[in-house]
């Protein structure tokens, strides 16, 4: 008979102390209605089932499972590894698989995000059930210190060609207002998609997951955007994909033009004040049409581009004291831009 089994016989009150964070009190709602024991707050005993979080002897991302006299105790370095390490020991037991004791479980990664998912993104918006803090929930259980938030609400409308692969990772474009949307977005939708952000987001923080925005940037925009600003039309983008359907034309800002610069950071500036809990961003600047220009003008390349993009989003934060983590995906970069972006003071 396993330890769990035991507790079960004995009927056994699963316990957190006072003051416990809410998600170790959810680890321990978890445990008991898995054991389907009761649950409550109360002082530490021998011999009891314990859930606890503030283990300071151990490293970060890390959980700990032992014995406590006939109980068990589970603890963690924070209340998000400490929901880990319930999960862990739930997942086995439901495979028939006893946990060795003490078991100590460390992340090799200080950071793990979860990237392109798909699945969240575009299963919920285009009507699929997809429970959100059941997805979640299982991040926690793999591993994951972060969470991809920007999708859309069910209010979006299905588009045709390119423009459903605006479902993968949204732009921020789609939610907030700037003077620029003006006559080209329907400003329901972008309310609609801006709530959906900050469910999703309060969701996120509820499992001590770190909100992210993963962005393509720039991509290509409507052509209802360059109908009402033309002066902002940059690069054409056409792959072989949409030739071979006799697809037009799509086309990205000006990324040179002052006016973009100008859009980009009142767009930055607004998702900042209104979603402060942000806490990553991560870009691809080379894939699903995004792309700065290549050609050197006045000896500016992509890479300089690039860097003058990120000094803005740095700017941006530091105004605001965010601790937000910026990352890059160097897809389509050559080694010799590569080798140039590292070079250039941040």
């Amino acid at each position: 008979m396993d330890f769990l089994d035991s507790c079960m016989e004995k009927k056994k009150t699963i316990l957190f102390s006072p003051g416990s964070p809410a998600l170790v009190r959810h680890a321990a709602r978890r445990l008991a209605e898995w054991l389907e024991l009761p649950v409550r707050e109360g002082s530490f005993e021998k011999g009891s089932v314990c859930v606890e979080a503030g283990d300071s002897l151990l490293p970060r991302g890390s959980f700990l499972i032992r014995r406590n006299g006939d109980g068990l105790l589970f603890s963690g370095d924070c209340p998000r590894t400490v929901l880990a390490g319930v999960l862990y020991y739930i997942h086995h037991a439901r495979l028939g698989r006893e946990v060795d004791l003490p078991t100590v479980r460390t992340s090799p990664f200080a950071h793990r995000l979860v990237m392109e998912d798909f699945p969240f993104m575009c299963y919920w918006p285009t009507g699929f059930d997809f429970d959100l803090e059941t997805y979640t929930e299982n991040l926690v259980a793999l591993g994951f210190t972060a969470m991809e938030c920007n999708r859309f609400s069910r209010e979006q409308p299905m588009a045709s060609s390119h423009w459903n692969y605006a479902f993968t990772n949204p732009s921020p474009v789609s939610f907030v207002w700037t003077p620029w949307h003006e006559g080209v977005w329907d400003r329901n939708l972008i309310e609609a998609n801006m709530a959906e952000l900050k469910r999703v987001i309060k969701v996120a923080l509820k499992f001590g997951l770190a909100p992210t925005l993963t962005t393509f940037l720039p991509r290509p925009y409507p052509e209802e955007f360059f109908k009402k600003h033309p002066q902002l039309r940059g690069e054409k983008f056409l792959n072989e994909h949409m030739q071979k359907a006799g697809h037009p034309p799509l086309y990205r800002l000006d990324t040179d033009h002052p006016e973009v610069q100008a859009f980009f950071r009142i767009l930055y500036s607004r998702l900042f004040d209104q979603f402060p809990e942000i806490g990553n961003l991560f870009f691809w600047h080379g894939d699903l049409g995004s792309g700065f220009p290549k050609d050197r003008k006045d000896g500016q390349g992509v890479v300089h581009r690039m860097a003058g993009f990120h000094r803005m989003i740095q700017s941006l934060l530091k105004e605001r004291g965010m601790q937000t983590k910026v990352w890059m995906n160097p897809w389509h970069l050559s080694n010799e831009e590569f080798r140039e972006l590292d070079i250039l003071p941040s």
